[in-house]
């Protein structure tokens, strides 16, 4: 599964498989099918949530053009006004949609400049609550704009938190609802890529990880400055990322954060963790060859009500997995592929 998220992504997931390098016109001709398809899940119904990713995917789409691989002009046109007619929908409700306020960037990086970013991030902030996941969202602004007081305040709330969930199954749903919708001939074919159900599958992943996740460096970074009792509550923050998401990559950066800064106890605590994960994620590289559709169809539905490690533990539990680890078996060392 890991190896064909970022080709799908690229649009060029046959040319990879094949291991091809794509001629000019070939990467023009990926471009403009994948531009269909999203014009085509863009035309679809759906909710404010895969509105707004769907926005952020053709502008990717949009702005990745070269001189040597420039989309159809008339489709770029076509795409261009679907992408506005969604921003407006956007842009009239993001308001009532907190997780989406906290997720899409609406004001972070690019979308900060010039703009009073004050309200959204009071309207995060209201509807946080017990959602420790939010609160690491607001973490992450205070970060950015140095405003040392509401870090520390966040940070509290999210160690603090009844809940810590992640909004990636949320944002899955959204997407492979509206992916589902796509013609299937619109889809990409080819040996190793699967029927569209999958496809729309896999897209909706990388899709919601691209632009979903936080910024961890922004808080890793003041975290690592921290003194005292704020740096307590980024190693608590930690703890609940490494073992409270239903999400891989955050599970890992919390991890890792913990190695860095946490106890002899936390480290501990945390390379258990990262064993266990490690272990179980190992199913991906093998899906591929493992899965069929209806096994496909079951992992996508728990993806989205449960999350990622939940879909991870059905994967494993549907091919007779094992579990748990063996007593010798060590993971890889950080930053290397699990493989």
């Amino acid at each position: 599964m890991h190896k064909y998220i970022l080709p799908t992504l690229l649009m060029l997931a046959a040319a990879a498989s094949a291991h091809v390098e794509p001629t000019p016109a070939e990467t023009a001709e990926h471009r403009n099918d994948y531009a269909r398809l999203l014009l085509a899940a863009a035309n679809a119904p759906g909710d404010l949530v895969s509105d707004a990713y769907l926005v952020e995917m053709m502008a990717v789409v949009g702005l990745a053009q070269a001189d040597d691989a420039a989309m159809d002009p008339a489709l770029h046109d076509e795409l261009g006004v679907a992408r506005d007619r969604l921003q407006q929908r956007v842009a009239a409700g993001l308001m009532d949609e907190p997780a989406l306020l906290a997720t899409i960037a609406h004001c972070q990086g690019r979308y900060l400049q010039g703009r009073d970013c004050t309200a959204h991030w009071a309207r995060v902030a209201e509807s946080a609550r017990g959602n420790g996941y939010l609160h690491l969202q607001l973490m992450n602004h205070a970060a950015a704009q140095d405003d040392a007081v509401s870090f520390a305040r966040h940070a509290q709330m999210a160690a603090q938190a009844g809940t810590f969930e992640s909004t990636l199954p949320d944002i899955f749903a959204s997407l492979y609802a509206r992916y589902l919708q796509v013609p299937d001939a619109l889809w990409p074919t080819g040996q190793d890529l699967g029927g569209p159900r999958k496809q729309a599958g896999v897209l909706a992943m990388a899709s919601g990880t691209a632009f979903g996740l936080p910024a961890y460096q922004q808080t890793f970074r003041h975290c690592e400055a921290a003194q005292d009792e704020v740096r307590q509550w980024c190693v608590a923050v930690a703890r609940r990322l490494a073992g409270d998401s239903s999400t891989l990559i955050d599970r890992m950066v919390g991890s890792a954060i913990l190695r860095k800064l946490g106890s002899e106890q936390d480290k501990a605590w945390a390379e258990s963790q990262r064993r266990q994960d490690q272990w179980l994620s190992r199913v991906g590289w093998t899906l591929e060859d493992e899965f069929d559709d209806a096994l496909w169809d079951k992992y996508f539905e728990v993806f989205a009500r449960q999350g990622e490690m939940a879909a991870i533990h059905y994967a494993n539990q549907a091919l007779g997995r094992a579990l748990e680890p063996p007593a010798d078996w060590q993971p890889s060392a950080y930053g290397a592929e699990v493989k």
